[in-house]
């Protein structure tokens, strides 16, 4: 009876996690599918296109920044939840690590913008998009997921959010206003990491210190395969846009934002499932690996239900959501969104497959193997296919790499003797 009810607290928290990371999640892309409609139509496609590609080269630096924390120290933060010394050790030594991995970045975008044309004609939009990186390395997600508080994360997001999506109304007004719509999209980060930070002293303040070299270096090794796995993640998820951009140009990046932010929106659904799920994945997998598989199984059944009807949403609704996004109808677009239709489900079973089971049986070299080649040889068949097919090169080039990390992973995943689908287990 003690167990049951154990698991019962066990059950409602994981749900209160989810309901939590999916108000974050909501925050962070259903509010943008209120303001990108409006931004396609105040900045132009070309504007937005602009937009849209500016963000996406900072989004390299958020990578960086992040170093994969929000699995690697989320999962020390779950195991040593109890302990106030090792939660302070581990909160000094990541934060002191951010830091470092922020003055890296603020001088790798000043070099690029001193040697890149491209990027020196809107230095002024990079450097302040460049805030967002500062408001990421403020904010210590990876500490509210671990110890499960994840309600607050959502708390903040929501205010910083809805204040910054409502000041887009009000000041993004015309083609010239590509800058403020830039600044406020990375103000937003900046309030909620303030706030973040505001909650961490009150609500679960730690001791203050600054860690010594030796353990700042052990973190970077402890969390290199995960932070590169996550990188070559990018290369899927991100640096389609930046060369599409480079190649095709603005409108092509806008013609091609449109269908992915559509996408996207399903796609990122997994982000809560995954967070809410994870630490707890991570005990048991501490405790016996045969816990961790049946918890994982009963997870991917109710996913892949789940996200199968995400993928009939955005097939059947495709004329809707363009419309609803771009305002008006448009086969082409309708022909990326498509083509990209069936990326919520494969992704979210790259998650289960990757991030919950190969990271928790210590798998990350394997892990990163599996997202690191589909991601490298994408970006070397961009260069050769989008230039000649621009934005549908992209769209299946995207496609394609998720489809082979989901079966390089299901094979790492088998090779170590655990079978998600069948009913056995080695």
């Amino acid at each position: 009876m003690e167990v049951d009810n154990g698991m019962t607290i066990n059950n409602n928290k994981v749900t209160e996690n989810f309901i939590s990371l999916l108000l974050v999640q909501g925050v962070n892309y259903i509010l943008p599918l209120v303001t990108i409609p409006y931004l396609v139509r105040v900045l132009g496609l070309s504007g937005f296109g602009l937009y849209t590609f500016v963000l996406s080269v900072i989004q390299y630096f958020v990578f960086l920044t992040d170093y994969g924390f929000n699995l690697t120290a989320a999962r020390k933060v779950s195991i040593f939840r109890n302990d106030t010394d090792q939660l302070a050790k581990i909160f000094n030594t990541v934060m002191a690590v951010k830091l470092c991995l922020l003055l890296i970045s603020c001088l790798t975008v000043y070099i690029l913008l001193l040697l890149i044309p491209k990027f020196q004609s809107d230095k002024t939009l990079y450097y302040i998009a460049m805030l967002g990186v500062l408001g990421n390395f403020l904010f210590p997600m990876w500490y509210y997921i671990g110890l499960e508080k994840t309600k607050y994360i959502a708390i903040y997001n929501l205010i910083a959010k809805t204040i910054t999506t409502a000041l887009i109304f009000v000041f993004v007004k015309n083609t010239r206003d590509v800058n403020i719509a830039i600044l406020l999209q990375s103000l937003g980060v900046v309030v909620a990491s303030l706030l973040s930070l505001v909650g961490v002293v009150k609500k679960m303040p730690v001791k203050l210190m600054f860690p010594n070299i030796a353990t700042i270096w052990e973190e970077l090794k402890n969390g290199w395969n995960v932070f590169v796995t996550l990188m070559a993640s990018t290369l899927l998820n991100n640096t389609n846009i930046f060369i599409l951009g480079l190649l095709a140009g603005n409108t092509a990046v806008g013609y091609y934002s449109v269908a992915d932010k559509i996408v996207r929106a399903f796609i990122n659904l997994c982000s809560p499932v995954s967070l809410a799920i994870y630490p707890r994945v991570s005990q048991l997998f501490h405790n016996s690996r045969e816990e961790g598989v049946r918890y994982i199984r009963k997870a991917i059944k109710i996913g892949t239900i789940g996200f199968g009807l995400a993928v009939l949403a955005l097939v059947f609704g495709a004329d809707i959501f363009i419309r609803i996004v771009s305002g008006e109808s448009s086969s082409h677009i309708r022909t990326l969104l498509l083509t990209m239709a069936i990326l919520p489900l494969t992704i979210f079973w790259d998650n289960i497959y990757g991030t919950q089971v190969l990271i928790n049986i210590g798998r990350t070299n394997e892990f990163m193997k599996a997202v690191l080649i589909p991601g490298i040889l994408s970006v070397l068949l961009s260069f050769v296919f989008v230039p000649i097919y621009k934005e549908n090169a992209t769209a299946v080039m995207f496609l394609l790499s998720e489809i082979a990390v989901l079966v390089m992973m299901i094979f790492y995943v088998r090779n170590n003797g655990i079978y998600l689908i069948k009913d056995k287990y080695i």
